[in-house]
């Protein structure tokens, strides 16, 4: 058994070769080896020709070959196993100790768990953190979002340097429309102004059956304004999230070694 390259950085490909070699006076046949980390196979290769072979070319030993770049991080013990034929007994390899160093990123947030009123937002940070010298740079995105909910991020791609940490904020907000309440009316809800407003209209539409006196009649006119104002010149408010519990999960893609992971935030929405 034999390993290239040795040792092997975590995510890159290595080849796995093993030779199988039958007594001087006989001819190895073709067939197939499996090779297996511990006790888990990874892949199968064929070795030997197949067909008319000439006589300067036959031998008695014959190769197997793959390529793997997906073992973990840490010691592998692999091994070539040959199941045998008709003119040959089955063979198991010596074990190969393969070590494979790690490289890569991890993706995590301080705050797995988050609560947050409907109509509101709230901000957490995301972190990203170098393993084994790893370096790239990570777009950031959100993936199944409820219903109204919105997901940002003060930079959607950081580039996260060797033995590194890179950082930053991300918002979400359970309404269409980031910060519409906070921006709109911060000490008051949707539903005050949706009863402020009908009392101005009323108001309005008393004055013209009674013969109200003129300040009064102003100050229900200013009213009506300032609740409409308050609440969009139509009245209309933009759609949020129901109350409930939903998981968000929080992605990272690395451009140039393709690596993604996922954290996932259980988000619960009340009203």
């Amino acid at each position: 058994m034999t390993a290239s390259p040795y040792p092997v950085t975590q995510h890159q490909a290595v080849n796995l070769t093993a030779a199988i070699t039958a007594p001087v006076s006989a001819t190895v046949s073709p067939g197939v080896i499996t090779f297996f980390d511990g006790a888990t196979p990874i892949a199968s290769a064929p070795f030997g020709s197949t067909g008319p072979i000439p006589v300067s070319q036959l031998s008695n030993t014959a190769t197997a070959t793959i390529s793997t770049s997906t073992l973990s991080a840490g010691t592998h013990l692999i091994t070539a196993s040959y199941a045998g034929s008709a003119n040959f007994l089955p063979a198991v390899s010596t074990p190969l100790t393969l070590n494979v160093n790690p490289q890569d990123y991890a993706l995590t947030t301080p705050n797995p768990s988050i609560t947050i009123k409907t109509e509101r937002h709230l901000t957490t940070k995301v972190t990203l953190t170098s393993i084994g010298a790893f370096a790239d740079q990570v777009a950031l995105a959100c993936t199944n979002l409820p219903l109204h909910a919105t997901c940002t991020f003060d930079k959607n791609s950081l580039q996260l340097l060797p033995n590194g940490t890179a950082t930053t904020n991300l918002t979400i907000d359970t309404d269409v429309v980031r910060g519409y309440a906070s921006n709109h009316y911060p000490n008051q809800t949707p539903i005050t102004l949706a009863l402020l407003l009908p009392a101005g209209i009323l108001g309005l539409a008393a004055t013209r059956r009674r013969r109200l006196p003129l300040r009064l009649a102003l100050f229900l006119l200013a009213t009506l304004t300032t609740t409409l104002a308050l609440s969009g010149c139509s009245g209309m408010y933009p759609a949020s999230t129901p109350p409930g519990t939903y998981t968000v999960n929080i992605t990272g893609n690395a451009a140039t070694t393709g690596l993604a992971h996922t954290t996932p935030i259980t988000l619960t929405v009340t009203p």
